[in-house]
């Protein structure tokens, strides 16, 4: 993986130093195994478009489960539904306020 530098608050950090790196894994390429790259859980939500922040959230929770030091597996799995949970409201409120806009729309 290449590196790259960036500055926040004035200092040059790399990339794979940051404290998110706990979140990188290496996949190999589907259809070359010997083609390895790394990932992290954040370069997957934003390839697969996961834009509502509860579905995110959700999401790092069962890649990560028991991985992050921050809690035990069934934690981070009571978490994730909390999350799907969260997910689902926020979904019901878009859809309601997209009902509302085509209705509108319509006048």
């Amino acid at each position: 993986m290449s590196q790259i530098t960036y500055t926040v608050s004035g200092s040059n950090t790399e990339s794979s130093k940051h404290s998110g790196s706990k979140y990188e894994r290496k996949i190999a390429h589907l259809h070359n195994p010997a083609h390895v790259i790394t990932v992290d859980v954040y370069s997957v939500l934003e390839a697969f478009k996961v834009t509502c922040p509860a579905r995110q959230h959700a999401i790092k929770k069962l890649l990560c489960s028991g991985l992050r030091g921050k809690g035990s597996v069934e934690q981070d799995l009571k978490e994730c539904l909390d999350a799907i949970i969260r997910g689902l409201e926020l979904q019901k409120v878009r859809e309601l306020e997209e009902q509302k806009g085509m209705a509108k729309d319509a006048k």
